[in-house]
């Protein structure tokens, strides 16, 4: 999926998207302990770090699902740009593969 080199913004692409589906407040890049991307809440609603390679993978899934350009056939630098011009933000629930997308019209 992602790689590790790059900004902050290609390293963690839906930085600005991700929302807390249970209190709405955004979810903010980190690296843990061991080196993994990950989306922290500030809220306290979730305990646990949500996994980047999740949720982007799942993201991909969904834009191609929709037939938006395969995320394979776009560059890593632009994939912000390409989540930020589709998605309006992406709700995570309780688990890190509980996403709703909404999407930009």
């Amino acid at each position: 999926m992602l790689g590790g080199s790059g900004c902050p913004s290609q390293r963690h692409p839906l930085s600005g998207l991700l929302v807390c589906g249970g209190c709405d407040l955004r979810l903010h890049p980190i690296v843990a302990v061991d080196g993994r991307r990950c989306y922290r809440s500030p809220c306290g609603c979730r305990l646990c770090p949500v996994d980047a390679v999740t949720v982007e993978r799942l993201t991909c899934t969904a834009l191609e699902r929709r037939g938006l350009v395969p995320a394979d056939g776009v560059p890593e630098p632009n994939w912000p740009d390409l989540f930020a011009r589709t998605l309006a933000a992406v709700r995570v629930g309780a688990l890190p593969d509980e996403l709703t997308f909404v999407w930009r019209t």
